[in-house]
């Protein structure tokens, strides 16, 4: 058993300012025609082919200065090749008999540090696609440090009070929880923490554990443009549309906005007349990432919504533009659910809105520096109003009389 092996390819900025280097041009030419191109999407990296096309500013810097031709050609050229390789995020394959049968291996060049002591994990020479060409499963086993923190935050409250929390047993429509969120008060928070997911959840004030999962889906490179427009629909500013009656059956909980990439399948199904068989072939290139086959899939869409759907060509086009942000990435409503509890469970018992310190003390001690930024704007928000101290040895409820003299176990 050994993690997956991923290579990183050299897209067209990285390769610009690397063969600018190499070729020993000033760092501030390079960073200038770097700056020119234009930023792609996830899973749809931007092509100095396509930059040429795109940015006119690029293009008459590439027609008109000669170095910077000279590095721009060399870079295309480089263009798409492994620059390195690192550990998949979640990669695992499994052999019957020894890795070395299958694939070769190799230490992961960056490591990590436990107890003072730095160890290298053993990965996979081949990357996920070549691994399954060699005959092995790939198992993907997401490692989520969150979980860990909440089984202690458990034991620690059973310890203190006597309490029996479980993650299953915990409510999620508790209204504090969601006063909270709306309040901006984020920190140490599975998936809904960070300046821009705060900003959003104060903007939604959400009402029920469907907003929190609505917002991990759409908190994402891809549907994140949607945001603003479910926040807009949800409040009354705008009124809930649907291209297509029948969309209205599985996008009325999200006033007509696409948040999951289940709408896409039942949108190509339930409009566009797709078998079961046949949407699996749509999500495996939208999931994947898969251009040529999300071309063949543009037509088969349209042509499907105007023959099943009884749509205009036209209209049937203006609903597949909503399709392509999803190809940078979107979210499963299974997995965006998980998330969204998990990220509930945090917040949403009484006990845990209750024992904050329990949590952050747990929190702030599973990580490599135990007295983090982070840790310190949580104790800011949250401990200081509240007349409670926070060390790195132990943040603490303290009554206000003696809260500058002393800290209490919590």
């Amino acid at each position: 058993m050994a993690q997956i092996g991923t290579f990183g390819t050299m897209l067209a900025r990285g390769a610009v300012r690397d063969v600018t280097r190499a070729l020993g041009f000033p760092y501030a030419l390079g960073d200038q025609i770097a700056k020119m191109i234009p930023m792609g999407v996830q899973g749809f990296p931007m092509t100095i082919e396509r930059a040429k096309k795109e940015s006119s500013e690029f293009k008459e810097l590439y027609g008109n200065d000669q170095d910077t031709k000279t590095i721009v050609d060399m870079a295309e050229k480089l263009e798409g090749n492994a620059r390195h390789i690192s550990v998949h995020a979640a990669g695992i394959v499994i052999s019957p008999t020894a890795l070395t049968d299958y694939t070769p291996l190799q230490y992961d060049t960056k490591g990590e540090t436990s107890d003072g002591v730095r160890r290298f994990k053993i990965i996979t020479q081949y990357d996920m696609y070549s691994i399954e060409e060699a005959g092995l499963p790939k198992f993907d086993f997401l490692g989520i440090r969150n979980l860990s923190i909440i089984a202690d935050t458990f034991e620690r409250v059973r310890k203190l009070e006597g309490t029996e929390l479980s993650l299953e047993k915990i409510p999620l429509d508790d209204k504090k929880t969601f006063r909270m969120l709306s309040k901006g008060q984020t920190e140490a928070t599975f998936q809904l923490n960070g300046s821009g997911m705060t900003r959003a959840l104060m903007d939604l004030k959400p009402t029920s554990i469907h907003d929190i999962n609505v917002m991990v889906a759409l908190y994402r490179p891809g549907p994140m443009d949607n945001i603003q427009e479910y926040i807009a629909r949800k409040h009354g500013r705008k009124q809930a549309t649907f291209m297509h009656p029948k969309m209205k059956d599985f996008l009325d909980t999200t006033y007509g906005v696409l948040v999951y990439q289940d709408d896409l399948l039942m949108t190509a199904i339930e409009v566009a007349g797709y078998s079961w068989g046949e949407v699996d072939k749509f999500r495996k290139a939208v999931g994947k990432k898969i251009p040529e086959e999300m071309k063949k899939q543009h037509v088969l869409f349209v042509e499907g919504c105007i023959k099943h759907g009884g749509m205009s060509r036209e209209k049937a086009e203006a609903l597949w533009e909503l399709f392509v942000p999803f190809q940078g990435y979107g979210f499963n409503k299974a997995h965006a659910a998980s998330y969204g509890h998990i990220a509930g469970s945090r917040q949403t018992s009484p006990r845990s809105t209750c024992r904050p310190c329990s949590r952050l003390r747990v929190a702030t001690s599973r990580r490599s520096a135990p007295w983090s930024r982070s840790a310190g704007r949580w104790a800011s928000r949250y401990c200081h109003p509240r007349s409670m101290r926070a060390s790195p040895s132990s943040p603490s409820w303290l009554p206000k009389a003696r809260r500058s003299t002393r800290s209490a176990s919590a």
